[in-house]
């Protein structure tokens, strides 16, 4: 059985599909699920897809219970192109996009900015692209000097690529190193597809976690989308799959890890998968009447039908079942400097902040 592992939840900027999929096989049994079992105190990274707050994302960020449990905030934002160059590309734009990572650091967040690769419409480069992107040294070498006003307008810079084809091992290591050196360490991070045996996730062998740890502050493992390509509907998260991915990295690297937990849900649908936030889910089984039930990692999921009689299943995450898992990642399963990663603020539970500081080891 196959896993899907898109990390977006805007399907046409990186749909399940263009990812590839990794393999359920050899997981850790363990979900959590049991309510009042308290949340160990991680550093806390929440991913936003885009350049700009909406007013429903500002106003979670400048909640107590968000900064609580969140630390750094990180803006998809900007993106390269296969030309090598860099959008926003207007000085207006880089100009709003500087007075909204201040806006955020004046919450008290660390904001890091997110280089990805796109084309002009928003859709990741297929790995042909890709490969002969990274291939050519004048490629590299616009790009990085590209990035620098955007490194130096926030706190750090994290590289998170479309995936790589598994032949481009050396230059994806190569535009690493190159970052690492224009921006330094100290404020370069990356988001890496799940590797490890059980899993064949398209992308994770261009990363050479060994050779890229040193170059990095910190990995951040794409634990998302367990169930997305697999054909079968589940949940968008496992517990035990994202410790199986975390000890497979500890065995290459030393460098600091997260494992990210998906903010989305995904509905299983005769055209087939789409993701959708919470409210949307909430909606529509209202709408439908359909009958809530909770799956064994504690994902919420329901069974409906579209205007056409097309047969839907929807899973998503509340406060309650991202608790369960956030649970189940103790500190004798993940060491306490595993972060986590929360991926597409604006789709969650709007309680999911407070019920995770309520949780929380030492919370009120």
């Amino acid at each position: 059985m196959k896993i899907g592992v898109s990390g977006a939840l805007a399907a046409a900027a990186l749909a399940c599909a263009t990812i590839g999929c990794g393999s359920r096989s050899n997981t850790v049994g363990r979900f959590g699920g049991e309510s009042g079992t308290p949340v160990p105190a991680r550093v806390g990274t929440v991913l936003i897809e885009g350049c700009q707050l909406d007013t429903w994302q500002t106003e979670t960020l400048a909640s107590s219970s968000a900064r609580h449990v969140l630390q750094t905030v990180v803006l998809l934002c900007p993106t390269a192109h296969d030309d090598g160059s860099i959008a926003p590309v207007e000085a207006s734009a880089q100009q709003e996009l500087a007075q909204q990572v201040q806006a955020i650091q004046g919450m008290g967040y660390m904001v890091h900015l997110g280089l990805t690769m796109a084309d002009e419409l928003g859709q990741p480069y297929s790995p042909d692209v890709m490969a002969s992107s990274l291939a050519s040294a004048t490629w590299r070498k616009t790009v990085v000097a590209g990035v620098a006003p955007f490194a130096a307008m926030s706190d750090g810079l994290d590289l998170q690529l479309p995936p790589p084809p598994d032949t481009s091992t050396a230059e994806v290591t190569s535009l690493v190193s190159a970052l690492s050196a224009s921006v330094g360490a100290s404020k370069l991070g990356i988001l890496v597809p799940p590797g490890g045996a059980s899993n064949d996730v398209a992308g994770s062998a261009a990363y050479d976690l060994g050779s890229i740890g040193p170059l990095v502050a910190r990995i951040q493992l794409l634990t998302l989308d367990y169930s997305c390509c697999s054909g079968s509907p589940g949940p968008t998260i496992d517990s035990g799959w994202a410790v199986d991915v975390y000890r497979a990295a500890r065995g290459e690297t030393t460098a600091p890890l997260d494992v990210a937990f998906p903010l989305y849900g995904w509905d299983f649908g005769p055209d087939g998968q789409r993701s959708v936030s919470y409210l949307e889910a909430e909606a529509v089984a209202s709408t439908t009447n359909a009958s809530l039930q909770r799956g064994p990692t504690g994902a919420l999921y329901y069974d409906w039908q579209d205007e056409a009689g097309g047969a839907h299943e929807t899973w998503f995450d509340d406060g309650t079942s991202t608790t369960w898992t956030l649970a189940a990642w103790d500190l004798q399963t993940l060491p306490s400097d595993v972060g986590v990663l929360f991926w597409g603020l604006g789709g969650e539970d709007p309680a999911l902040w407070d019920t995770i500081e309520s949780n929380e080891q030492g919370g009120q």
